[in-house]
């Protein structure tokens, strides 16, 4: 019964990191989008080329402040997956070490079943 927690907890953080790679090309896609039109915007607008250059700075850095919290919220999140995989993976081979332990139990217990049959 272990075992198939174990795989099925497997698979579910496998799937939320497919949802957390998806939400980062979102997150990408977003930015990038409102980056371009943020500069379409400012170059057609009818505004002197300092305005347009100060406008395009000022812009420029929300981009960017938005680039490293993304950034920063990728990391967190890959940091908590990587957490979890070593968590399933400690449990699995706990889990594995268990299953041995009981196989070799049983294996001694036929052993000694045998010999106490042939006397």
């Amino acid at each position: 019964m272990k075992l198939l927690d174990t795989i099925k907890e497997a698979k579910r953080k496998k799937e939320r990191a497919k949802k957390i790679k998806t939400a980062k090309k979102l997150a990408t896609a977003a930015t990038v989008g409102s980056a371009a039109g943020a500069i379409a915007g400012l170059l057609l607008a009818p505004k002197t080329g300092k305005e347009t250059r100060q406008d395009i700075a000022k812009n420029v850095k929300a981009a960017s402040e938005n680039v490293r919290n993304s950034a920063a919220n990728v990391k967190e999140k890959a940091v908590e997956v990587q957490n979890n995989i070593k968590t399933a993976l400690k449990k699995t081979n706990k889990l594995i070490k268990d299953i041995k332990e009981k196989k070799a139990q049983k294996e001694e217990k036929i052993e000694q079943e045998q010999k106490a049959d042939e006397e």
